[in-house]
């Protein structure tokens, strides 16, 4: 018995294909799975889905696009990922779109009541 199910009932509703509307999903649930806990350094991450530590970077500045190999990766490592909904959008999630590309905090996490301060 096949496991596999039929596509063609969504072939009416899948949008056209844009790329930059892919990436900035895949930005957005890559920080939404940061905020939530799911790894704790988006270094973490890359290194969980075996990918250049400047990835995320490039793909937030247009140099490199979200592909294959990256959402199997992630489906792979982190189950909790919202896949579809980074391919396909609101379309056939519900999900609402991200109006922008999000941009991560720059440099290391800074734990509350530490001073960063060398010392005098």
């Amino acid at each position: 018995m096949s496991t596999t199910t039929s596509l063609a009932p969504l072939a009416g509703k899948l949008p056209e294909f844009d790329q930059e509307a892919m990436d900035r999903r895949f930005v957005a649930e890559v920080h939404r799975l940061f905020e939530v806990g799911v790894f704790s350094t988006f270094r973490e991450f890359l290194d969980a889905i075996a990918a250049h530590p400047s990835l995320l970077s490039n793909i937030e500045s247009g140099k490199n696009h979200c592909n294959q190999r990256m959402l199997y990766n992630l489906l792979r490592q982190y189950p909790a990922a919202d896949v579809n909904w980074v391919l396909f959008g609101a379309a056939l999630t519900g999900r609402a779109e991200p109006v922008r590309t999000l941009q991560r905090q720059r440099g290391r996490p800074v734990e509350k009541g530490v001073s960063t301060r060398k010392p005098a």
